[in-house]
């Protein structure tokens, strides 16, 4: 992380505050909106205030850090199929390559090469929720906060001094090589979408659909940030949503229905006068 990351500047200190005081996160939601119809319900905010929250964000001096959100099994399996059918170069080989490193590269490229006995090797390892690298086309998502309450989740990320948000993974930039953002067949993958679907897969391992947890998600930002292409309508997350893989566009309810918008650093610091948001942090050095 710079000098001037957001989750050490603003989402550290923002969450050190919040705690696990759940009337100080229902002041929180208070604040956040997507467009003049939609905000968090008073029934939802009361919710929040009579329930425990559980929350994961980075911040060494408490033991805490942010918590990892895979994606599931049949989206990683579709991005394989995507990525053969994709034709992508096979990799080059390198004389400093570690041995770890050289059998994932000769895996990936008998895989791009379209070898069936591999394909079907890496399905049956997502299958299998091993963790093999060279299978895997997407890590999981690392949402700069994550607070789980008794029946909710929500998932909030940071923005600041970034030109933009994150569109981008290791997928998308082994079939983007050859191409230019402009060109109609250029992949996208927006970090909020990652983050929602992540959250979705989540929540459902409750089996009983009913007991699921509902998924909220917002950025919270400053306030010439929307001008650099935040998701700020229905329309918007629509749009983004549009542009993501066939998988993830069958999600497209479920994701609209999550998100909800963003706040702002400024109203954060006005709503809650005890935090200090410093410009910059020190890089720590090890010893």
């Amino acid at each position: 992380m710079g000098k001037n990351s957001s989750s050490e500047t603003r989402v550290k200190p923002l969450m050190s505050e919040i705690g696990s005081d759940p009337e100080k996160f229902a002041k929180l939601l208070s604040l956040v909106q997507i467009d003049e119809r939609r905000s968090f319900s008073e029934k939802i905010l009361k919710k929040v205030e009579s329930e425990k929250l559980i929350v994961f964000y980075t911040n060494p001096e408490k033991n805490k850090k942010e918590i990892a959100l895979p994606q599931s099994p049949e989206y990683l399996i579709a991005l394989v199929d995507l990525i053969v059918n994709a034709h992508v170069s096979q990799k080059k080989s390198s004389d400093s390559e570690s041995r770890k490193k050289r059998f994932n590269r000769e895996k990936r490229n008998a895989l791009f090469s379209g070898c069936e006995e591999v394909i079907d090797e890496a399905k049956k390892i997502i299958g299998d929720d091993k963790k093999e690298k060279w299978a895997i086309f997407e890590n999981p998502t690392y949402p700069d906060a994550f607070i789980e309450t008794d029946s909710s989740i929500f998932i909030i990320e940071g923005k600041r001094t970034e030109r933009h948000t994150t569109i981008k993974t290791t997928w998308t930039d082994l079939l983007n090589q050859r191409k230019g953002s402009k060109d109609k067949d250029y992949f996208q993958r927006d970090q909020m979408v990652r983050h929602i679907q992540g959250a979705l897969y989540y929540a459902a391992q409750e089996k009983n659909e009913s007991e699921r947890k509902k998924v909220y998600a917002f950025y919270i930002v400053c306030e010439n940030f929307p001008d650099r292409g935040i998701i700020d309508s229905r329309k918007d997350v629509e749009d983004t949503i549009d542009k993501e893989i066939p998988f993830v566009q069958g999600l497209k309810e479920d994701i609209c229905k999550s998100y909800y918008g963003y706040t702002t650093w400024e109203r954060m610091k006005d709503a809650f006068r005890g935090i200090n948001f410093p410009d910059t942090v020190e890089k720590q050095t090890q010893l």
